[in-house]
């Protein structure tokens, strides 16, 4: 079994992946683990995760429609995961879209 982490890591890889099943799939536990790491109230979850790769994998779920498709997770829940994102990515178009969602 994976842990929160591995998965929360898992949503800086989203850009390196080809297939639209595996980014889903990325960005679907990602943004789970983040949502019970924030829940937790657990300091910064996404700490020590490297911010180039975290935005890079954010343009890519805002280009491919993966934001779009929060239906997974109860509104309140995917709020919470995505303020924790749009907190560990640095000012710019990608934070704004992120922050305007919440």
């Amino acid at each position: 079994m994976h842990g929160t982490h591995d998965y929360l890591a898992g949503l800086a890889q989203i850009h390196t992946r080809e297939s639209v099943e595996e980014r889903r799939a990325l960005w679907r536990q990602g943004l789970a683990s983040l949502a019970v790491a924030a829940s937790d109230q657990q300091p910064t979850p996404l700490e020590g995760l490297a911010t180039e790769p975290l935005l890079n994998s954010v343009r890519v779920a805002v280009s491919s429609g993966l934001l779009d498709d929060m239906s997974f997770l109860s509104r309140p829940v995917a709020m919470a995961a995505l303020f924790e994102l749009a907190g560990a990515l640095p000012p710019g178009p990608e934070k704004r879209e992120l922050g305007r969602r919440v």
